[in-house]
């Protein structure tokens, strides 16, 4: 199933969510220069796990800051997005 994310509201990406109720994703990809482009899928798996790598401690996992920089959209929103960049 994919699942599209406006990550910082700047950048549009997309995965495969490994399960149907959600979670980590197999494969990203990342919307750039009219084409969807694919990234290592840490870019949306880091920030729903909300992993911070400059954290050394316990806490490193679970950063809600880290987290609340992914906001799932529908693919609709997804669409609307595209078109306004072209």
């Amino acid at each position: 199933m994919i699942k599209y994310y406006s990550l910082k509201n700047k950048l549009l990406v997309k995965g495969d969510v490994l399960s149907p109720k959600g979670g980590l994703v197999e494969n990203a990809f990342v919307y750039r220069d009219g084409n969807w482009q694919e990234v290592n899928p840490d870019i949306i798996n880091d920030r729903i796990i909300g992993f911070d790598p400059f954290d050394d401690s316990i806490y490193g996992m679970g950063n809600a800051e880290i987290m609340d920089e992914l906001q799932e959209i529908s693919e609709e929103e997804a669409n609307n997005l595209i078109k306004g960049r072209e």
